[in-house]
């Protein structure tokens, strides 16, 4: 880390511990590092997601009977408050809604 990076952090957390909103954004070059090469996402990978995700609604409806859940990992989008931005639409994906365990890693995890 250099010390461009440490003074970056520094002022994310005094931003977060004032309470107000911060955005952090991954540096691009500890992206590159993590994954050099990003190749495109094709139809075929998103029907083999989606086949991986329906293979196992059974389990998760299984390990979870008592919620009444499909099994289905799914969360709303929510329409953003945008002051400022009267011409566009912002929409939020509402992971943290997801049935059993309210995190972004319900995706992962399966």
């Amino acid at each position: 880390m250099s010390l461009s990076d440490a003074g970056a952090d520094v002022a994310i957390l005094r931003s977060l511990r004032a309470h107000k909103p911060t955005v952090w954004l991954k540096p691009v070059d500890t992206i590159a590092r993590v994954r050099p090469t990003l190749d495109p996402i094709t139809l075929a990978d998103i029907a083999d997601a989606v086949a991986r995700m329906n293979r196992f609604r059974p389990a998760l409806r299984l390990l979870f009977p008592k919620s009444g859940w499909d099994g289905q990992v799914r969360s709303p989008l929510l329409d953003y408050p945008k002051p400022g931005f009267a011409d566009s639409r912002i929409l939020v994906k509402a992971d943290h809604a997801l049935p059993m365990t309210g995190s972004i890693k319900a995706r992962g995890g399966v």
